[in-house]
Formats: structure tokens, sequence, C-alpha cells
């Protein structure tokens, strides 16, 4: 993976498998994307800053006690664009990459056990779905935790998970102009990146399930790299300091994130 997208897999990749987790199956299955179930939606006006990355249709079955359940479930999954390209502008093109995600997944249950799915086992099925993806992209220490606030407030009866890891980030080496036509390379070291992701699942009636949720950088990214320009070493002569510093902000992206939630119908 490119250094530079250490933050990609914290964000879309980890919830891209997380947002389909009530479709999850144990036996057939099949792709379709009849206009019979419709897709979630949420207004056009709050995803200002967001771009549609992915949109499929799954059809397939489950069984519950014994009895088969269809679904049908319709997903959309969006990146966190106008992050992305604030960080990039800042940091010249060094950080790039999706750098967050919102996700919201429709599912229309047919079949008599319908009725025994309910929106914990919905949350339960995601949360695995979630967790797994994110190990699978190379994050570390992926595990479920207390959910913090706020959260989302969708309905009663709505369920609720959350998850925090660390993804690693390798050095960054990057050459840049100084005067007198000179030319520096400079390394910066890498470390870890915090990562969050939550979903909600709710049921607004017995053959019906939402899931929406998100990802999202949960700290700041800052380094410090000094170079010696005349001396030969640090501290002798001039030295040229690079500052980066991504200005990354958690609570407003759950914020953002919650309200998107909300507005999911």
């Amino acid at each position: 993976m490119d250094r530079r997208e250490f933050i990609r897999s914290a964000g879309v990749t980890a919830v891209a498998v997380g947002a389909a987790g009530c479709s999850t199956t144990d036996s057939g299955g099949g792709t379709g994307g009849g206009g019979e179930y419709p897709f979630p939606s949420v207004p056009e006006s709050a995803l200002d800053g967001w771009t549609l990355a992915d949109r499929r249709a799954e059809d397939e079955r489950r069984r519950f006690g014994g009895v088969g359940v269809d679904q049908h479930t319709r997903t959309e999954v969006y990146e966190f664009a106008r992050l992305s390209e604030e960080v990039a502008e800042k940091t010249l093109g060094q950080f790039e990459g999706e750098m967050g995600a919102f996700f919201a997944s429709r599912t229309a249950f047919e079949g008599y056990a319908a009725s025994l799915v309910g929106a914990e086992r919905v949350a339960e099925t995601g949360l695995e779905e979630m967790t797994a993806e994110m190990e699978s992209m190379g994050m570390m220490d992926v595990r479920r935790v207390e959910p913090r606030d706020p959260r989302p407030t969708v309905t009663d009866g709505q369920a609720f998970r959350e998850v925090s890891g660390t993804y690693p980030v390798e050095d960054v080496s990057f050459e840049t102009e100084l005067p007198g036509d000179a030319r520096q390379t400079f390394e910066i070291e890498g470390g870890e990146v915090s990562v969050r992701g939550f979903l909600a699942a709710w049921m607004p009636d017995w053959n019906t399930a939402y899931v929406a949720g998100g990802a999202y950088p949960d700290g700041d990214f800052e380094r410090e790299s000094v170079e010696s320009v005349t001396g030969g070493e640090r501290g002798d002569g001039i030295d040229v300091t690079v500052n980066v510093d991504l200005n990354l902000d958690p609570e407003a992206y759950r914020e953002e994130l919650i309200g998107l939630v909300e507005r999911v119908e």
C-alpha cells in the first residue's frame, strides 16, 4: 500500500463491508438491482463535500431458526472528499487518499422468520464484518469499544456499535528546493494514526432494516523534521525545519457523520 494512503484504509475500505453487514449469507445468493427494493436516501444538501464511491445491490438468503429468509440489501458508500482535498492541498500532495467514509444500507426481508432478525442481530453482524475488514487492511488492535458520546439518535430500539484501532504509518521522504538552487531531502518519521468507526442499526418495521455509519481519523498527525543545510550536521550553520500537521478534527468529523446517519431514510 502506498504510504501516502495510510488513512484510506481507515476510511472507505473499513466501512464498505460493514455497510453490508446485515447481508451475510449461509446458503446460496445472487446479485441484482431491481427497483422493487429501493436504496436508502440522504438529502443531497447534507452530502456537500462527500462523493459517492460505491453503489451496490445484494440479494441473498439466510436461515433463522431453521426457516429461510430472503433479504435484499441496497448500499451506498461515500468518500469524505472535502477533507481529503484539504489535507492534500495543505501537504503539497504528500498525504493523499480518502480520509473518511459514510455508508448507508437498507435491507428488505421476506419470509416467516424475518421477525426473528431484530436490530441487535443486524448490528452484531455489521460489527463483525467491519472488524474483519479493518484487520484485513492492516489495521492493528481493532476491537469493540464502549460507544462514546455523541452518537446518532435514529429511533427507539436502535442498536449501536463502535470500534477503534490504529493504522501504522510508514516514513515519508520528499525533496524540496532551498535558496540558492539547492535541494534537500527530508525524512518524516512515521507512527500510528488512531481510527474510529461506528454503525447504527434500526428496524422501522418487522421486514426492513437500516444500517448506517462511518469511519474517521480519531487523532491528529504531527511530525517535525530538521535537516542541516550548510554545516554538515544539525546545530552547525543553517538548519531547515519542516513541520507536518494535518490539523485533523475528530470531533467535527464525528458530528458530521452523526448528522448523516440521522438523515438516512
